[in-house]
């Protein structure tokens, strides 16, 4: 789920929402995928941040009350007002990707890091499983405060996308970046489907 985050993000419609009120203060870009409660983790929703919206509030906005109970996995740790969208939308669990913070700060001044033990706190307060999730696979390469050791990690999801930009000419690529995208969207829901066969992590 977190690789389809991820993805998520890497999408040509995935903006990251502005900030007019602290110039301190910026925002990145946010994937998010929103599966049912249940064992089977059905995938619900995927979007990403656009529209001058965080991920979370278009999801939100779409599927304001049908997703009580479920999961939210997030390519970034959210926000406090995306915080307090998944307390009041009574999710079950919300995990995330080990990477910089949806809101992140750009002078040492800045109230970023104030805004992450907010959320830390909230989640604290609230019923929801909140965690910062790695794969079982990468947890013995990788750390969660160790962004070299996490953007290396991420050549394994290039080993799930056989469809790659490089593949067009660069005349070509600007109009296909949706396709590009979708094609390896659906070979990421194929292989977690669990019907293809293949290693996932061949460089370690």
């Amino acid at each position: 789920m977190l690789f389809l985050a991820l993805h998520m993000e890497e999408s040509p419609k995935c903006k990251a929402p502005p900030n007019k009120k602290e110039q301190s203060v910026k925002y990145n870009k946010c994937g998010i995928v929103v599966t049912t409660g249940d064992k089977m983790k059905r995938i619900v929703t995927m979007d990403c941040s656009r529209n001058e919206l965080h991920a979370v509030e278009v999801v939100m906005m779409n599927f304001p009350r049908s997703l009580k109970g479920g999961n939210v996995f997030l390519s970034r740790k959210p926000c406090y007002r995306c915080t307090q969208l998944l307390i009041q939308g009574e999710f079950s669990s919300v995990y995330y990707w080990p990477w910089d913070p949806e809101q992140s700060c750009i002078t040492s001044d800045s109230s970023a890091p104030t805004d992450s033990k907010c959320v830390d706190q909230m989640f604290l307060r609230s019923k929801i499983s909140f965690e910062c999730l790695v794969p079982d696979q990468m947890k013995n390469i990788m750390m969660a405060d160790n962004p070299e050791k996490v953007k290396r990690a991420l050549c394994c999801l290039d080993s799930l996308l056989p469809c790659s930009k490089d593949s067009f000419l660069p005349a070509q690529e600007q109009d296909r970046k949706l396709d590009i995208h979708a094609l390896q969207l659906c070979f990421l829901l194929a292989a977690r489907s669990g019907k293809l066969s293949f290693n996932l992590y061949p460089y370690y």
